[in-house]
């Protein structure tokens, strides 16, 4: 059995990539936050936005519109496709994220949008996004490049945070984004591998998981994409099976499935990710959905977001399931940063 609070860990953990990517989300925020933003002078209020990205580039999208919800000023669409949807045209603005640059799929749409008259903007590190947007001389952010997509959530979140906000779409501020730095280098304290079991709750998690298949509940207007965040890390991370849902929609189908087969619930550990947010209704809700299923599960843990702003307290989530991720990966031995399978599928798609 592996200790989670040996040297020997510590020692390995020290000197691992992904583990060194999410030690330093906090600064990676604080540059993706200040990234020199290019002339979006030309760029008119739109009647949409839609972000193009798929994997770790897109996951920022998605906590964009979540975040957004409250102060949002169009409608916010994450496309994860080929294809664009069919009310794109010249008074939509596209934003195409890609940490490489060259993911097919936004190469794809990121064309087809140009091709529809809309508004564009690219994120990237390098690749042909970058080259695309050069060539049509429209506005681009190149962001620091050498890791893996999904450990560049601070340069990816917040670069696009502060384009939307200086277009006018949303309303986040520097002294919201600066409690969020502060927040979570308390939170890394906590979390880092030299914090014991007793006093890290990152490990807690990860300890109460092992042997089980994880499942992430989130709940409505803010914590879906956070489910999903850790449904996607623990996959990348720990190489695990993993799966996500979200309140109030599993409450009509998926809590009907566990009584059918208690063996192969009881193979299950839920996860609930729950927020001071909810509103009276949600809290309820969940409440009694966890009094429903707690004896047919083989575990049920319950993790409470930090901080004051709805920003803190998603990426309080986010970074807890960053950590969790990767100490279920040290728990069943395998490297958290590559990622050999998804590597071999781009080489067929080829």
């Amino acid at each position: 059995m592996i200790d989670l609070d040996s040297q020997q860990v510590s020692r390995k953990l020290a000197q691992d990539a992904m583990a060194q990517a999410i030690y330093q989300l906090p600064e990676q925020i604080s540059q993706g936050w200040q990234v020199s933003l290019p002339d979006l002078s030309g760029i008119a209020k739109p009647q949409n936005l839609v972000i193009c990205g798929m994997g770790g580039s897109a996951i920022g999208g998605d906590l964009v519109r979540v975040i957004a919800a409250d102060s949002a000023t169009v409608p916010i669409i994450v496309s994860r496709d080929y294809n664009l949807p069919a009310f794109v045209g010249e008074n939509s603005l596209v934003i195409a994220s890609s940490y490489s640059g060259n993911t097919a799929e936004t190469l794809t749409a990121f064309q087809a949008a140009k091709e529809r008259g809309a508004n564009l903007i690219a994120i990237s590190s390098n690749g042909k996004i970058l080259e695309l947007a050069q060539g049509w001389q429209v506005p681009f952010i190149q962001i620091p490049s050498g890791l893996q997509p999904r450990a560049a959530l601070g340069y990816s979140l917040f670069s696009l945070l502060r384009i939307v906000t200086e277009l006018g779409l949303v309303t986040v501020t520097t002294d919201q984004v600066e409690a969020v730095v502060r927040l979570l280098q308390g939170l890394r304290a906590e979390f880092r591998p030299e914090s014991p079991v007793d006093k890290n709750g990152a490990k807690v998690v990860a300890l109460a998981l092992e042997g089980l298949i994880p499942l992430i509940y989130g709940s409505e207007p803010y914590l879906g994409p956070v489910a999903f965040r850790w449904k996607t890390q623990i996959n990348e991370n720990a190489k695990a099976v993993v799966f996500n849902n979200v309140f109030p929609e599993l409450d009509h189908n998926e809590i009907n499935a566990w009584t059918g087969q208690p063996a192969l619930s009881r193979k299950i550990g839920v996860v609930l990710l729950r927020d001071e947010g909810e509103s009276p209704e949600m809290r309820k809700r969940i409440d009694v959905t966890r009094k429903l299923i707690e004896e047919d599960v083989g575990a049920i843990i319950e993790v409470h977001s930090r901080g004051g702003s709805t920003l803190e307290r998603i990426l309080s989530l986010v970074y807890l399931g960053d950590y969790t991720s990767l100490y279920l990966a040290t728990l069943f031995e395998v490297d958290p940063t590559p990622v050999e399978i998804i590597e071999r599928l781009k080489k067929e798609l080829a």
